[in-house]
């Protein structure tokens, strides 16, 4: 199943899928890939995209565990694309 779901509206849904995807983003981007200087506290990853605005298609399995995750935001604020992958 895949949710769509923001900070304002997570609390439509069961569980808390905002925190689960930034629980599942930190297994794979710190832990697994090792990145550095990325923002994290209590195995949660986060970093200055993830706002108000931000919308996240949270994927779960069966037992409603996250087990992928996409963010999309505005382009009328700034987004990861434009100012990390201009090219």
């Amino acid at each position: 199943m895949i949710d769509c779901v923001s900070i304002p509206t997570s609390h439509h849904l069961t569980g808390n899928p905002v925190r689960e995807q930034q629980r599942l983003r930190h297994a794979e981007v710190i832990k697994r890939l090792g990145w550095h200087d990325v923002y994290e506290i209590n195995d949660l990853e986060f970093d200055h995209y993830d706002t108000l605005a931000t919308e996240y298609f949270v994927s779960r399995d069966e037992a409603g565990r996250v087990v992928g995750v996409i963010r999309s935001n505005p382009t009328t604020i700034p987004y990861m694309l434009e100012e990390c992958f201009p090219f």
